[in-house]
């Protein structure tokens, strides 16, 4: 009886270690760098700070030199004309380039995923699909029927994906609403 109550503590010790260090990985892996300006612009726009950080995660990985293909930068890898475009919404000069800077980078990036959210009537789905693949390819899909479960875009389903993960995981590990 001794001997299995040992093995049973041993085996609990073992799960406990395992937790903590999958809880620490995990915690290192989810950073939330540019905290105070994410949060700012969060509240300021009413995103959730894990979409937020879920999206700068899949977007670039957090490198604010980031460059797509497609000419995106930055944290949250904005278009110089999608940049321009919510800056004018916003009411602020924008200068191609200054995606690189971080707090403009979040605040034009949340400002346009609260355009989106609102578009959409806050369903995630075709927001983030839309701020991946665009609104004109995204209201095309719902045009033609799509039920946005499963996207023409191999991509932009993939990144969906992502993003959903990401956020579950940063409100998970954050507490993050």
């Amino acid at each position: 009886m001794r001997a299995r109550l040992k093995n049973i503590a041993l085996i609990a010790g073992c799960a406990v270690l395992v937790i903590v260090l999958c809880a620490a990985l995990l915690y290192h892996s989810l950073p939330t760098p540019y905290r105070d300006v994410v949060l700012k612009y969060a509240d300021e726009y009413s995103v959730t700070p894990s979409l937020i950080y879920a999206v700068i995660k899949a977007e670039s990985n957090f490198d604010p030199t980031a460059v797509s293909p497609a000419g995106a930068k930055g944290l949250a890898q904005l278009t110089d004309d999608t940049a321009r475009y919510v800056a004018g919404m916003v009411g602020i000069e924008y200068h191609d380039g200054d995606s690189f800077d971080a707090e403009i980078n979040i605040r034009l990036s949340v400002c346009y995923l609260r355009y989106l959210l609102n578009k959409y009537d806050g369903d995630l789905r075709p927001a983030v699909a839309a701020y991946n693949a665009g609104e004109g390819n995204v209201d095309r899909w719902i045009a033609s029927g799509n039920d946005m479960r499963t996207l023409p875009f191999g991509e932009t389903d993939r990144y969906l994906g992502r993003v959903q993960r990401y956020k579950w995981l940063y409100e998970l590990m954050y507490k993050m609403e």
